[in-house]
């Protein structure tokens, strides 16, 4: 793999990292009663993390997607 591969699957994998953490933050504010997003927000970076992890074939231990309770 060329250096620029690899310099863009990191970034990727950076979005990835940035999405599930913010994912997690939603669910738990949300679960708090107290949402960071609205539901139609949340449902978009829901889909953009699926779909991440679908092309990357990566998801990381802590992924909302892992969860079939999709609360938002």
């Amino acid at each position: 793999m060329k250096t620029e591969e690899w310099q863009e699957k990191a970034a990727f994998i950076a979005k990835l990292r940035e999405l599930t953490e913010r994912l997690n933050r939603c669910r738990a504010a949300y679960e708090a009663h107290t949402p960071l997003v609205s539901d139609e927000v949340y449902d978009i970076l829901f889909s953009d993390l699926q779909t991440l992890e679908s092309w990357l074939g990566l998801r990381m231990k802590n992924s909302p997607t892992k969860k079939n309770n999709h609360l938002i």
